[in-house]
């Protein structure tokens, strides 16, 4: 956080509208957790899915207080405060899909776990001690965007993320798609999970990877919000 003792509550409403895009589904996903929590069972996979919700709902609201921001370095301090988030959901969500999908050889193989997490730690640590940095710059249209850096660590951090996702997605649309399924219910669930999946990674891959990289248009900050799709399946 070098450089970020600037006002914290440094606001401004001038892009509250693009603000209601990330805070109407992080209100979702707070009510989702409260209600599973209180009217499910308490069990491996939903404690999994609790612990997706905490992350995801901190990136979110990283979202919705960042657009709210009315300078680049109150934008900043909010951006690295809730940054583990994106690091964190793809962990957690490959987890929870593993169990899901009934891969338990995998989740009992505890080199397999701590191969799957340490990223993430290795990872906040080199953001917080400004070995992968991101750049916010004004925008247009959203207010403020984070744009990771190009060098080594930041690639190698965004394809771990990539990778994350589209393992995710191919374990859900594998198990989705398997003649195994006797039970209609949990044959209906699985589709639902893996096309509730399938659009945050399709509108990422575009809209985070394409857009910038490819087309060099700004990204337009869409993942965190369509990760609610995934959630609410």
């Amino acid at each position: 956080f070098k450089g970020m003792s600037a006002p914290i509550l440094h606001f401004s409403l001038e892009y509250w509208k693009v603000a209601l895009v990330a805070l109407a589904p992080l209100l979702i996903n707070i009510s989702l957790f409260i209600y599973i929590f209180f009217y499910f069972p308490h069990n491996k996979l939903t404690r999994l899915f609790y612990y997706f919700l905490v992350p995801l709902c901190l990136w979110q609201l990283s979202d919705f207080m960042t657009r709210l921001s009315a300078d680049q370095q109150t934008a900043a301090y909010w951006f690295y405060l809730f940054s583990p988030a994106l690091n964190i959901v793809p962990a957690i969500g490959l987890h929870f899909t593993l169990l899901f999908t009934q891969k338990k050889n995998w989740l009992k193989n505890r080199l397999f776990l701590s191969l799957l997490y340490a990223p993430v730690f290795v990872f906040i640590f080199l953001s917080y001690g400004g070995l992968i940095t991101f750049s916010v710059i004004a925008s247009d249209t959203w207010r403020w965007l984070d744009v990771p850096s190009d060098d080594i660590l930041g690639t190698i951090n965004v394809t771990w993320i990539a990778v994350c996702s589209l393992a995710t997605l191919g374990l859900l649309l594998h198990f989705a798609l398997a003649k195994k399924h006797t039970v209609a219910t949990l044959k209906m669930q699985s589709r639902l999970i893996a096309l509730g999946f399938a659009v945050p990674t399709l509108v990422g891959v575009l809209t985070e990877f394409i857009f910038p990289f490819i087309l060099k248009n700004e990204p337009i900050p869409l993942l965190s919000v369509t990760l609610s799709v995934f959630s609410v399946c």
